[in-house]
């Protein structure tokens, strides 16, 4: 019951810093468009 948990709370931390990672490559594609534009 604990190594489940252990890995659940391992996977979450997981998810949690690629969805970050995704967020921070959508704002960095959106500024250089941005400035393509300009």
């Amino acid at each position: 019951m604990f190594v489940l948990n252990f890995k659940f709370n391992l996977f979450i931390k997981f998810n949690l810093r690629f969805e970050i990672l995704i967020l921070g490559v959508l704002f960095l594609f959106t500024f250089k468009i941005l400035n393509l534009i300009r």
